[in-house]
């Protein structure tokens, strides 16, 4: 990803024949939050005791509204350009069929002048 960003992808159900005590126990508290060996009662106090932060709870929750709030504006984003695709679609195919601009106003609800524009700019220039 060239983030400078160091990303570790574990897969908790994987084989563990050829991995050491110590990775299965933090494999096993990644998956099910059960405290096995030191190291991982060292990670389950660090992990309580960010959860029971109340400014990083701040920070983590404004970070999900941020993320909700980003994924709602592409969501409103993709849906207006898809239907702007289905409708220069279908005023292509009225087109094509020699159908009036009024007509092709009418069932797109677009203006006369936005039919026009639209057919201006789908038509092949010779």
């Amino acid at each position: 990803m060239d983030d400078g960003v160091t990303r570790v992808f574990i897969n908790t159900e994987g084989d563990r024949h050829r991995i050491s005590k110590e990775l299965a126990n933090l494999i096993d508290y990644i998956s099910t939050g059960e405290v096995t060996d030191d190291y991982t009662r060292q990670l389950d106090a660090e992990v309580r005791a960010l959860r029971n932060d109340p400014g990083r709870e701040l920070c983590y929750m404004t970070y999900m509204q941020t993320i909700m709030e980003n994924r709602e504006m592409a969501y409103e984003e993709g849906t207006a350009y898809g239907r702007a695709q289905t409708t220069k679609d279908f005023v292509l195919s009225m087109l094509q069929d020699n159908e009036p601009l009024e007509k092709i106003a009418k069932y797109t609800r677009l203006t006369l002048e936005q039919v026009r524009e639209l057919a201006a700019s789908l038509r092949p220039v010779h």
